[in-house]
């Protein structure tokens, strides 16, 4: 049997000639995430286009994840292709995930390629949640002889709130 080749077929090119940021894992560790308290996340992100990555950006937003420390951006620097790299963000679990079993943070990468082309993807991060099983009683608190601020209320001219925005609070 003789193949014959069509001497007009393109060549096949790679799926992906420009840099592809991909997120190829994440993991909080064996802490379990609750709400009222900090987890760190670990992201991996890998380049699986045939360019470099260069410049690369993460940026975190989440409804009920607040991030620390840096604000929610990471500056990751360049990933060459078929090359991953590893960073550490930290979270504020919001009050509003108490008896949510799920949350979702988004993650945009900007990046660009060799060629100067701006490039961006979006990924959705689902986190497990741990609700509280139940509440026990406090102890009341004793009268103290001293004057106490007490705030009643609080309310912003920005809803909602996201790092880096500038609002006014004011409290009742």
């Amino acid at each position: 049997t003789t193949t014959v080749r069509n001497a007009l077929s393109p060549t096949p090119t790679a799926a992906y000639s420009r840099p592809l940021i991909a997120v190829n894992s994440y993991s909080f560790g064996t802490k379990a995430v609750k709400a009222g308290q900090e987890f760190e996340l670990l992201v991996n992100l890998g380049n699986r286009g045939q360019l470099s990555a260069l410049n690369v950006v993460v940026t975190f937003e989440g409804t009920g994840f607040y991030p620390r420390s840096s604000g929610g951006v990471q500056t990751v620097g360049n990933i060459e292709p078929g090359g991953s790299c590893n960073f550490y963000q930290t979270f504020l679990v919001g009050e509003e995930l108490a008896w949510q079993n799920t949350g979702t943070i988004k993650v945009t990468v900007v990046y660009s390629d060799p060629g100067g082309t701006s490039h961006t993807d979006v990924f959705n991060l689902t986190i497990g949640i741990v609700t509280p099983a139940t509440y026990s009683a406090t102890a009341t608190p004793t009268a103290s002889s001293k004057p106490q601020l007490v705030i009643t209320g609080t309310t912003t001219d920005v809803a909602p709130l996201q790092p880096g925005s500038i609002f006014k609070l004011m409290l009742d």
